[in-house]
């Protein structure tokens, strides 16, 4: 895999999508763990990104539980 195509890909991606993708990076590394410690030396990640701390502001989403908690409560009453 070629990071640099990866992040060049992702950063050409509108915000929503960055977003999207973000979430989807946080439920890949939930599920199988980080590799940081497996990359070789040298391997750049995406930390320098303007992207990378997004949501770091969101005040709503303190409590990531309570929050999804919330959204499948919503989805779900439907």
């Amino acid at each position: 895999m070629n990071m640099e195509k990866v992040l060049a890909d992702l950063a050409a991606l509108p915000p929503q999508a960055m977003e999207e993708a973000a979430d989807f990076i946080a439920f890949l590394r939930a599920r199988h763990g980080s590799a940081a410690s497996d990359a070789p030396a040298g391997t750049k990640f995406a930390s320098g990104e303007t992207f990378f701390g997004l949501w770091r502001d969101r005040r709503d989403l303190s409590d990531a539980s309570a929050w999804v908690d919330g959204l499948r409560r919503d989805e779900w009453r439907r």
